[in-house]
């Protein structure tokens, strides 16, 4: 898998159902989210097809809490673009599902989400949503957790539970 550290290859397998990104989806992608998607994420859309860990014991220890999080998936881009169409119908009809500016990159197959920030405080930072710990009021972060800096930091912060 190009486009990714040596360390997420070791974590990563190819998705099969969708390919890499061309640059027209990227566009679409930046269209919908109103922002440039950050340098290192736009990077492995453009060379990966979207991956599943290697197996279900790839976990990252909650920084800001006392549990470790699950990484059951990370979206390619014919998802990204389906879940980001939605969220766009939802903005602009005032339904607002996330804080301004989080935009949904994959889950743990469990209701929560990793949400990349285009925020200008965290652009570029990766997000937990906790969905049991989200508050009423979707522009209060309650319930968010940052786990990166950047989309590399995230990705590369995964660990292998069994070798660690």
């Amino acid at each position: 898998m190009t486009g990714l550290g040596r360390s997420t290859k070791k974590v990563f397998r190819e998705n099969s159902s969708g390919g890499p990104a061309t640059e027209d989806q990227l566009g679409r992608l930046e269209q919908l989210a109103g922002h440039a998607l950050p340098e290192d994420c736009r990077s492995y859309l453009l060379t990966s097809p979207g991956a599943l860990p290697q197996k279900t014991d790839f976990w990252l220890q909650h920084p800001d809490a006392p549990w470790i999080e699950s990484v059951a998936d990370m979206d390619n881009v014919d998802e990204l673009l389906r879940s980001w169409e939605v969220q766009r119908l939802n903005i602009d009809s005032g339904i607002m599902d996330y804080p301004d500016g989080l935009w949904p990159i994959g889950g743990n197959g469990c209701g929560d989400y990793f949400m990349i920030s285009f925020r200008s405080d965290s652009r570029g930072h990766v997000f937990h949503r906790y969905h049991e710990g989200t508050g009423e009021d979707p522009e209060d972060m309650e319930g968010y957790f940052e786990i990166g800096t950047s989309f590399t930091e995230w990705i590369e912060g995964l660990r292998d539970l069994a070798n660690d």
